[in-house]
């Protein structure tokens, strides 16, 4: 079993360490307040929220004049793989999202990072994107009923005013403008 190792905080050092398993840890400290008054506080685990919009964990850092809220694998790809890349990102590996340990994150380029989101299953592509007007359903039988080949005449329209979207969607939806991740046969 691998011990636990700790690191400080790049910006906050004397204040929080990151381990390489994910977790954020307060230290130590004495803290005079404006009165003078010498207050004792001891260093604690920092509890990590989910964002429930984004999913991921994220604490909340502060120091005298300063309080921000960072999410967890971005403080430990900084504090274990060094400042990010230009033009990279903190790619999650095979274990998702929550799992913030040093050996499931890595830097990756943009294109990385959402290949991983659709490895996982969840780039937000068809039904998963909040603005999806159709299912994937709806999209497999509209390109197989309305190919170029076999259109007939008013079938979009018709598909369109019954499954109750605009007309342009459902054909940005057979052309592949839109869902153009689904290749498959409708059948």
């Amino acid at each position: 079993m691998n011990r636990e190792r700790w690191r400080p905080c790049p910006g906050w050092e004397g204040f929080y360490e990151v381990s390489d398993q994910g977790r954020v840890r307060s230290l130590d400290r004495v803290v005079v307040d404006q009165n003078g008054r010498r207050m004792a506080y001891a260093g604690r685990l920092i509890a990590p929220r989910i964002n429930r919009k984004t999913g991921y964990t994220a604490v909340v850092l502060a120091r005298p004049g300063v309080r921000l809220t960072r999410t967890i694998h971005v403080l430990v790809a900084l504090t274990w793989l060094g400042p990010r890349p230009d033009g990279m990102e903190v790619r999650h590996g095979v274990n998702g999202k929550l799992d913030n340990s040093l050996a499931n994150l890595c830097y990756g380029t943009p294109k990385q990072n959402g290949e991983d989101q659709i490895r996982d299953g969840v780039s937000g592509r068809g039904e998963k994107n909040g603005n999806a007007k159709l299912n994937e359903m709806q999209v497999r039988v509209a390109r197989r009923a309305c190919s170029p080949e076999n259109r007939p005449k008013g079938l979009l329209a018709a598909l369109a005013r019954e499954w109750s979207v605009n007309g342009q969607t459902l054909s940005d939806a057979i052309s592949g403008r839109n869902w153009g991740h689904l290749t498959q046969p409708a059948f």
